[in-house]
Order: structure tokens, then C-alpha cells, then sequence
């Protein structure tokens, strides 16, 4: 949980909107496995949304929820 505290402090509109998700309900909730921002976003290359190389660009949402979630699909992000 404390990678979503470290992110918020220079994210902290983005912080809101995380704990607004299932992912960020969970987490307050303690279920320690929910994504956290590095689980999508990658830990070594967060590049902003509106970035086609970024993981959580609309194009890459489903190949980035699917390496969690078998079968994600359009529908599902």
C-alpha cells in the first residue's frame, strides 16, 4: 500500500481517482494484492496516458488488465 502513498504525493488528483477504482477499494480495504499504480503503469517505464507507448493508453488497456485478468477484453476495460 505504500507505493499508491508514494505516488499520491506528487499525483494527488490521480490519488483520488485510484481510490475511487475497484483496485484502489480493495487496497483500503487491505487486500494486499490489488493493483497497485506500478502493477499498471510498469515500474520502469510510466509514460503519461495520452502516450501510445504508455501501458494504460486506451490501445495497450486490455493486453496491460489482461496480464492479470485471463480473458480481459474491450468489454472489460
Amino acid at each position: 500500500r505504500d507505493v499508491v502513498q508514494e505516488c499520491g504525493t506528487c499525483h494527488e488528483r490521480l490519488l483520488d481517482t485510484y481510490f475511487e477504482t475497484y483496485h484502489g477499494k480493495a487496497t483500503q480495504l487491505g487486500y494486499g494484492i490489488a493493483a497497485k499504480c506500478s502493477d499498471c503503469h510498469t515500474a520502469h517505464s510510466m509514460l503519461p496516458a495520452k502516450d501510445s507507448l504508455s501501458s494504460v493508453h486506451k490501445a495497450n488497456l486490455v493486453q496491460t488488465c489482461g496480464a492479470c485478468h485471463t480473458g480481459a477484453n474491450a468489454n472489460f476495460v
